[in-house]
């Protein structure tokens, strides 16, 4: 994307609400015809299709529609053939064209320039290849990059979409280089009177609101999902510092303890004329041979996490393919291999020289004691890696009972038992096809199913990661109400299992032709009606037509797990607007139904994939991707950190034990017993792990309200079960990776360890 800092996503801030996402293609063209502080104006849409090619079985893809000036708006250009000229982005339903993603056209098309003028069908209908964009373009939603880019006006013939009534469009735009940001924001809060005048969806309030303009950030990344890239970065940078801090604390205390025992080596060194700066520089080059080591092979092993995690990855996330190593990681990696050196090496060397000769060379390298002044930093690194283990084990523990907590909360409708599968496309591709045809066809293959309580069709989903919205009024009402709308069939509200408190839900008289007739939530229905009935009340639809409330139902989740509740209105799919989702709720385990649904929805059309079935939970665990790959990869690093300060504390009380071998074999042969020397070691190592565990405890609650702060996560300030359970865990940990060493200690041979006495 050329000059990508000039991007800014448009939006406009009332004093009750931020209106973002949720303008309709004639407020975009109002911005391109009047708003002269931008070079450009677009949007974009992205929706899943079938496509095939040359009689190819069809597959699944997902499209970008775009808007005039998209790509010119972008500075992006083609690699191969040309973009949407002007009359093919201006006229509706009159050119189907399709220009081709890079990775798309050479994982299909061999990268043949051949393929230009050839047709492809999507959604069942031919449409012209004219162009592919050029190599690392990925649209404007890279974790949804497109596989191709289609003109906004054929959306009509290919998807249903209606561009005057939908209002979830996001609006950017590309300032001029003699504007600045804020004199934009002025010159563009100046139209929202004459927008708001012309944007029944508005509510009557942008007249008074004003516009902010975000950047959209570098690279690709739209308003939206800059912020949430952003956030998500800093939480991850933060957890693997605190590991990488981890691993420095552990391997700086064996570089201590290493630099201890060879104290007479040192002071040798020292007595026969060598310099101090000498033997640091010497330190510091053993130090930094550890470090390049340690970052090749982390670099070497991140290559091979990279592939993994594409592979892992959930089907319907799609990532840019520029996601690995490049000159900058590497860079990076050996000048943070450098800095880790200099601090954590310098600080056991300065330690290791600092010795005083005489007393160093006469000193029995088996006799140390324990309240010397140089174990200090010792414990502070041991306390150190505990604290930060702590931080990432309570961060982890705390970001999974959230997602559990909210698995398990209550959305106002039932998931247990439910199943959803998407329909062919292929049903709603024929012109002015019946509705109640379709909900027909299907319902037959679904009655035969055995052990089905109800079944429903539905556009989209409620908690399926979007929601459509639109505007609509009472008579005598002169601004409109935003409310979340969706397309439902007969039976939705009994399979769901949500309450209709008044009225009636939808029934097969409902079909075109009759009465047009919608159901309200409670939310929509107390602000149209506060004081009347709503049953039997008209209401006017954002696409000009008349509607009769039939019935009201209880309030629900519809976009986000943790929304306040919503205004919403719910069409029958039957009188218009499509549903090409079905939802079955079992009487007994969904599971053993999967695959006979699969097979009866693929009898439909048997040209499609075979569809995937999956469970209302499965749904919910896919829009919360976020939070279960945050919590996910929080707990291997809180592992990961809990490994390698098990493995650094194993290794630092084995290594301290052995140097006080003698020690030890004197207490024993002064008749010491077995518990006593394991008591001692352990618990001069458990004094230190406590107060890293307390000072751990300490941290990790600022740290959880700051990662509440920041992100969508609602952690409590305090969970006493994450609390046991992370507090259990470290200390038992602690006390086996101490005890091992101990016991070895507690069988020292007292003639063995006096024999040089």
């Amino acid at each position: 994307v050329k000059e990508p800092d000039q991007l800014v996503s448009l939006a406009i801030h009332t004093q009750e609400k931020i209106y973002d996402s949720t303008f309709t293609y004639p407020d975009l063209e109002f911005f391109q015809d009047n708003a002269d502080v931008f070079e450009g104006v677009l949007t974009f849409k992205s929706m899943s299709h079938s496509w095939q090619w040359q009689r190819d079985q069809t597959r699944k893809i997902v499209a970008e529609w775009v808007s005039r000036d998209y790509f010119n708006t972008l500075g992006v250009k083609t690699c191969v053939g040309r973009f949407f000229s002007a009359q093919e982005q201006s006229v509706p339903n009159a050119y189907p064209v399709v220009v081709l993603n890079h990775a798309f056209w050479t994982r299909e098309f061999n990268s043949s320039s051949d393929i230009l003028g050839t047709d492809i069908i999507i959604n069942d209908r031919s449409h012209t290849i004219v162009g592919v964009a050029e190599p690392g373009f990925e649209g404007m939603r890279p974790s949804r990059s497109p596989d191709l880019w289609l003109p906004m006006m054929m959306m009509v013939q290919v998807s249903g979409g209606a561009l005057t009534r939908d209002t979830n469009y996001e609006v950017i735009g590309r300032l001029r280089g003699d504007v600045s940001r804020g004199n934009a924001e002025t010159q563009l809060t100046a139209l929202l009177p004459e927008l708001d005048k012309n944007a029944n969806h508005s509510e009557g309030k942008w007249g008074q609101g004003r516009v902010v303009l975000q950047r959209c950030g570098h690279g690709s990344l739209a308003g939206k999902d800059r912020g949430a890239a952003w956030v998500g970065s800093l939480l991850f940078l933060a957890v693997t510092g605190m590991v990488l801090l981890i691993a420095c604390a552990n391997m700086a205390n064996l570089l201590l303890a290493r630099a201890l025992a060879r104290r007479r080596e040192i002071a040798t060194r020292l007595a026969l004329g060598a310099g101090r700066f000498d033997l640091i520089r010497q330190l510091l080059c053993e130090s930094l041979v550890l470090a390049l080591a340690g970052g090749l092979v982390g670099l070497w092993l991140t290559h091979g996490a990279v592939q993994l995690f594409m592979a892992m990855r959930p089907a319907d996330v799609k990532l840019p393919q520029a996601i690995g190593l490049d000159t900058r990681v590497v860079v990076f990696t050996l000048f943070l291999s450098l800095l880790t050196t200099l601090i954590f090496g310098l600080i056991p060397a300065l330690q290791g020289t600092r010795v005083a000769i005489y007393q160093a060379l006469k000193e029995n390298p088996g006799m140390l004691r324990s309240d010397t002044k140089r174990f200090s930093m010792r414990n502070i690194l041991i306390a150190a890696q505990i604290t930060f283990c702590v931080v990432l084990l309570m961060t982890a523990g705390l970001l999974l009972r959230n997602l559990h907590k909210i698995m398990h909360s209550d959305f106002g409708f039932d998931i247990k038992q439910t199943l959803l599968v998407q329909l062919p496309e292929s049903l709603f591709s024929e012109k002015d096809v019946d509705p109640y045809s379709i909900h027909e066809r299907v319902m037959d293959q679904v009655k035969a199913l055995p052990d089905i309580e109800a079944a429903c069709l539905v556009g989209q989903p409620q908690l399926s990661g979007g929601c459509l919205e639109t505007s609509v009024s009472v008579p005598g009402m002169e601004n409109g109400q935003q409310a979340i709308t969706y397309n439902v069939g007969p039976d939705y509200f009994k399979t769901l299992r949500i309450g209709v408190t008044q009225g009636r839900e939808f029934s097969l008289r409902d079909r075109k032709g009759q009465k047009n007739v919608v159901i309200l939530n409670e939310t929509l229905a107390r602000s149209l009606w506060p004081k009347e009935n709503p049953i039997g009340q008209i209401l006017n639809g954002s696409d000009k037509k008349t509607y009769e409330v039939c019935g009201v139902v209880a309030n629900s989740t519809y976009h986000d797990v943790r929304e306040t509740p919503q205004p919403a209105v719910y069409y029958c799919a039957l009188q218009g607007g499509g549903a090409s989702c079905l939802i079955v709720r079992s009487k007994g385990q969904p599971a053993l139904l999967q695959q006979v649904l699969e097979k009866k929805i693929l009898a439909l059309d048997p040209s499609m994939p075979r569809p995937r079935a999956k469970t209302y939970a499965q749904q919910i665990q896919g829009v919360l991707i976020g939070e279960r790959v945050a919590s996910l990869f929080i707990t291997m690093l809180g592992i990961g950190g809990l490994l390698l300060a098990s493995v650094g504390l194993y290794g630092i009380v084995s290594y301290m034990g052995r140097l006080r071998t003698s020690e030890i074999g004197i207490r024993i042969a002064l008749g010491a017993q077995r518990f006593d020397i394991i008591r001692l070691v352990v618990r001069q190592a458990m004094r230190i792990i406590l107060v890293g565990l307390l000072v751990g405890m300490c941290v990790a609650v600022p740290f959880g309200i700051l990662l509440s702060k920041m992100t969508p996560f609602e952690l409590p300030l305090f969970d006493p079960v994450t609390f046991v359970l992370v507090t259990l865990t470290l200390f038992l940990t602690a006390v086996l990776a101490c005890l091992l060493p101990a016991l070895r200690a507690a069988r020292t041979d007292p003639m063995v360890a006096l024999r040089y006495e």
